[in-house]
């Protein structure tokens, strides 16, 4: 795998965000940056992604997040929109 310089547990999240919302094998990562959360790119055996990191925060502010990204797609703005899980989940939530 052509892994970023990101340390071990990070590579080790990405492949089960990657896992969660069935995109594949990961194959590698880059940081694409961010200040207060990070980004990175990633590609896997199915394609390409953004996956973004959140600093903690209430779920509530996430969710408003998510509402806006949904209100650009309705109008066809060109974005990063969020993927949903099996579950019908659009954010990974690991621990509390």
């Amino acid at each position: 795998m052509n892994w970023s310089l990101d340390d071990e547990v990070l590579q080790k999240k990405l492949v089960a965000v990657a896992r969660y919302f069935e995109f594949g094998s990961l194959l590698s990562s880059r940081r694409a940056g961010g200040y207060a959360n990070t980004t990175y790119f990633v590609t896997t055996d199915k394609g390409e992604y953004v996956i973004k990191w959140f600093l903690p925060a209430k779920l509530e502010k996430l969710q408003q997040e998510l509402l806006y990204l949904q209100r650009l797609k309705q109008h066809g703005f060109p974005a990063a929109y969020n993927y949903q899980a099996p579950d019908d989940a659009s954010i990974y939530q690991q621990g509390k």
